[in-house]
């Protein structure tokens, strides 16, 4: 493996340490629960963003729906 000499002049044009530019190639640990997690919260940024008349079309929407899958 080969160690490259960064030079202060490269470090302040990427804005980053020499620490930064090691790290950075590493990739990130995933699973499955941060992805849940993720839906979530963009579950809720969605409903939080909703403007008064999406959301009342949306809960009748639904409303029907569930109403439908009762008769069957």
């Amino acid at each position: 493996m080969r160690v490259f000499q960064i030079t202060s002049q490269f470090r302040e044009q990427l804005g980053c340490n020499r620490f930064t530019l090691v790290h950075s190639k590493m990739p990130r640990r995933r699973s499955n629960l941060s992805r849940r997690a993720r839906a979530a919260e963009r579950k809720q940024r969605l409903l939080a963003n909703q403007i008064e008349k999406e959301r009342a079309s949306a809960n009748e929407r639904r409303r029907q729906r569930m109403a439908q899958m009762r008769a069957e």
